[in-house]
């Protein structure tokens, strides 16, 4: 289960981690030529791409 699925867990629920090999998450994403050039898209894409670095 993710880590942010957890935060708000009651006391009762115990977590362990799962060490070196666990799963990892990756994003992607998929625009038309058409949308590309959208404000919406190009914000997108500027908070995906500070993220990573």
């Amino acid at each position: 289960m993710p880590r942010h699925s957890t935060v708000d867990a009651p006391p009762k629920v115990a977590t362990i981690g799962l060490g070196d090999d666990a799963p990892l998450r990756h994003v992607g994403y998929v625009t038309t030529p058409e949308l590309v050039g959208s404000a919406v898209v190009r914000g997108l894409l500027g908070e995906l791409r500070t993220l990573k670095a």
